[in-house]
């Protein structure tokens, strides 16, 4: 094990980063390989049926795009706020707005998702896991 981390690592130090990705490629192909391989799932894990549409309900899509807006916008206002653009300018002040809007919508569409959310409510009922969440967050 010590010989694929300390090789890999030796030959991308003489290299060039733009060549580190291909020669890590091979190593990281066998380990692929190796995890394909060599995983079981466990018999627990077998899935339940359920039919297209129920698959699809559970994927929370509405939920994944909001939140996807919210990140990108808050991202974008932090990023030309005070650089490209004033603090007062349109473009942040629009951001800002949208991501204050898409994290509204994104609540609203898990209180209404319910045990179908990305966030499920019995994960935040849990005080140990809402208490270590946050605590990671920051």
């Amino acid at each position: 094990m010590a010989l694929v981390v300390s090789l890999p690592e030796r030959v991308v130090h003489a290299s060039t980063k733009s060549r580190s990705f291909y020669i890590n490629l091979p190593f990281g192909a066998v380990a692929a390989a190796a995890f394909c391989f060599a995983f079981v799932p466990p018999i627990a894990a077998q899935p339940v049926s359920a039919t297209t549409r129920e698959k699809v309900l559970q994927m929370d899509i509405p939920g994944v795009v909001l939140i996807s807006g919210t990140i990108i916008c808050f991202t974008l206002a932090m990023r030309w706020a005070g650089v490209e653009h004033t603090w007062k300018s349109s473009e942040v002040v629009g951001t800002l707005v949208g991501t204050v809007v898409l994290a509204v919508a994104f609540a609203a569409d898990q209180w209404y998702q319910g045990e179908r959310a990305l966030l499920l409510t019995s994960f935040l009922k849990n005080r140990t896991l809402l208490v270590g969440s946050i605590f990671e967050l920051l």
